[in-house]
């Protein structure tokens, strides 16, 4: 077969980043300010090094200049830390901006309603994994220029495919757009003639990383052979790009992994990994992004059984949250239910088995699908890592510096130069990670990020006098005796 992006007219590309209805309930502005403090802080810098206690963390221009004992006199803005710790600014690496969190005619959500969403909880960095790149690039000025809040964003160009597959078949179910319009726009490699061309689009298209599928959903659709998926990821591979891969059952995703894939998308949904499997994925080097509570949410939703959060609850219209609480009657979307709920023992055992054996998990949330909301289900993924027994430093690592690592890029740790991306937590994470959800500040490139009065009462526990005023010269012990 022969394809291109270069051959699909704007509009198609338009219509496959599906970017919803217009904005309708910002959440959160991003506030500027100079030169600014942040005092008497403990700071866990992302890489699982020990906590380090009354630090000064020094930002200007955007950036982290200065780390040091607490004490010295300050000027500018300061922020008061004492008691609280300072954190990288969080990363969600599977997302897809453009997607509405609805099924098919459902309300859903704009792409600058979901980039506020993630940034109100605190994710500072998101991957998309999904959209044509010139449809996600299209943010980049407007975020350059501060007038939209968003994360940093890292994007893929349309994901790889086999011939008809996966996520052709469903996209009628599924997506906003009808199947044919999928069918033509999505890259499929159908041998290995077709490998050189889908990697030379991805080039031009200017994406940080390539994306492929290798799934049946549902069961009984064209899924590329495992060979030709092999040599797909060693020929990225060997052309520079890191891989992510998105792999339907637990032998595939060995396969990926074997090949060279820097990621795995998903925990596989299907199969469960023998010992044997879980060790070669642990020798690969391959980090397995387990979006665990999007599984299990997905399942409850076409159960009938899902029940929104409270984050659910405040940042999701209640006409979006309503399409997740009745079950499709959908055939195709039923077969998929059936197949998940049959495989969930297998996945719980799976992220365990991955946790014990030590392969590199980190933090993405597949968001937003209907009752997988941006932001809201960052905090739903936190506990189910937590629940599964990931200790709460090895999470804080899964949510800064590792998926950080994947790409080489400036963010992910508190550091003397990094980009000031850094989320304020009440107390000690490591004895209550529950406060990991509920920042009391958000800064990303040294600007605030400050809920507007719609949300200001989420979380209780921001602290009121964390921001104290600016000053010029005060030391940390006199800024506290000021009053808010």
């Amino acid at each position: 077969m022969r394809w291109s992006p270069r051959c699909l007219h704007p509009v198609v590309l338009a219509l496959l980043a599906s970017v919803g209805c217009a904005s309708t309930r910002h959440v959160v502005e991003l506030e500027d300010q100079g030169p600014a403090t942040i005092v008497d802080v403990t700071v866990i810098d992302g890489t699982g090094a020990a906590p380090v206690a009354h630090q000064d963390i020094v930002i200007d221009a955007g950036r982290i200049v200065a780390i040091r004992p607490t004490g010295a006199p300050v000027s500018g803005l300061v922020i008061d830390g004492h008691g609280q710790t300072l954190l990288p600014g969080y990363v969600d690496a599977h997302v897809h901006i453009g997607a509405r969190g609805a099924i098919k005619d459902t309300p859903g959500l704009s792409a600058e309603e979901n980039l506020e969403r993630w940034l109100r909880v605190g994710v500072t960095t998101a991957f998309d994994l999904s959209g044509a790149a010139s449809a996600v690039a299209r943010f980049d000025d407007r975020i350059a220029a501060g007038t939209i809040a968003s994360p940093r964003l890292f994007h893929t160009n349309l994901v790889i495919t086999g011939t008809d597959s996966y996520p052709i078949g469903i996209a009628d179910e599924l997506m906003p757009v009808p199947g044919w319009l999928v069918r033509l726009a999505v890259p499929q490699v159908g041998d290995e003639s077709d490998i050189d061309k889908v990697l030379d689009d991805v080039e031009q298209a200017g994406a940080d990383y390539v994306k492929i599928m290798v799934d049946r959903m549902p069961e009984g659709e064209p899924i590329m052979p495992r060979p030709l998926l092999q040599s797909l990821i060693r020929a990225a591979r060997a052309r520079h790009h890191p891989v992510f891969v998105h792999a339907g059952h637990v032998d595939d995703a060995v396969a990926a992994a074997e090949a060279g894939a820097t990621a795995l998308a998903h925990l596989p949904r299907r199969g469960r990994f023998s010992d044997a499997q879980l060790q070669t994925l642990k020798d690969s080097g391959v980090v397995v992004i387990a979006t665990a509570a999007m599984w299990e949410s997905t399942t409850a939703v076409l159960e009938g059984t899902f029940v929104p959060s409270g984050l659910d609850e405040l940042l999701v219209p209640a006409a979006t949250r309503a399409g997740a609480t009745t079950p499709p009657t959908s055939a195709v979307l039923a077969t998929v239910q059936a197949e998940l709920a049959a495989n969930r023992d297998d996945r719980r055992a799976n992220l365990l088995g991955l946790l014990h054996v030590g392969v590199p998990i980190a933090v993405g949330t597949d968001s937003p699908l209907p009752g997988t909301w941006a932001g809201s289900s960052y905090a739903r993924e936190l506990s189910t890592l937590l629940a599964a027994g990931m200790p709460p430093m090895q999470l804080i690592v899964a949510m800064t510096s590792l998926p950080a690592s994947l790409l080489g890029g400036d963010f992910g740790t508190v550091a003397t130069g990094r980009q000031a991306d850094l989320v304020l937590v009440p107390g000690d994470p490591r004895l209550n990670p529950a406060v990991l959800a509920t920042p009391s500040m958000i800064m990303i490139g040294g600007r605030l990020v400050t809920p507007v009065p719609a949300t200001a009462t989420w979380p209780t526990t921001v602290m009121p006098g964390a921001i104290v005023r600016p000053t010029d010269g005060a030391a940390a012990e006199e800024l506290r005796s000021v009053p808010p």
